[in-house]
C-alpha cells in the first residue's frame, strides 16, 4: 500500500491572518503616531525621549512589512526558513507594543486597547506560523 503525497501545504488562514496583522499593524502604528502627536501637543514631553517614542512605531511599521513579505513567501513556497525569521521579527513588535502599554512616558486607555488587540493579533498569527512550520516539516520528513 503506497502513501499519498500531499500536493498543496500552503495554508489560507496563515495567509488571511498575515494580511489581517498587516492591516492590524498599520493601523496600530497610524493610531500610536496619532497618539504621540496629541501627547505631544497638550502633555509637557522632553524632546529627546518624544523623538524616540515617535521613532519606534516607525520601526514596528517597517518591521511588520519585512515580516508579512517573508511570512507570505514561506506560506506560500512552503518553506520553513522565511516563516522562521517572520516570526522572529514578531518579537520587537510585541515587545514595542509592551513599551507602549506599560513604560511609555503618558498612556492613554487607547493606547492600551490598541496595544492589546495588536499583541492579540500577533499571538493568533504567530501560532498559525507555527502550525504551518510544523505542517511544512512533517511532510518534508514523509517525503524522505
Amino acid at each position: 500500500m503506497q502513501r499519498e503525497v500531499p500536493v498543496a501545504l500552503a495554508g489560507l488562514p496563515l495567509q488571511l491572518s498575515l494580511i489581517l496583522s498587516l492591516s492590524v499593524g498599520l493601523l496600530w502604528v497610524l493610531l500610536t503616531l496619532t497618539m504621540l502627536v496629541y501627547k505631544g501637543l497638550m502633555l509637557p514631553f522632553t524632546t529627546y525621549i518624544f523623538v524616540v517614542e515617535l521613532l519606534c512605531p516607525v520601526v514596528v511599521a517597517l518591521l511588520e512589512l519585512v515580516g508579512f513579505a517573508l511570512g507570505s513567501k514561506g506560506n506560500k513556497a512552503e518553506m520553513v526558513g522565511p516563516l522562521v525569521l517572520s516570526l522572529l521579527l514578531d518579537i520587537p513588535a510585541v515587545v514595542a507594543c509592551g513599551y507602549f502599554m506599560y513604560f511609555q512616558t503618558y498612556v492613554l486607555r487607547l493606547d492600551f486597547i490598541i496595544d492589546i488587540a495588536y499583541m492579540a493579533c500577533k499571538g493568533l498569527v504567530g501560532l498559525l506560523k507555527l502550525a504551518q512550520m510544523v505542517v511544512v516539516l512533517r511532510a518534508e520528513i514523509f517525503l524522505q
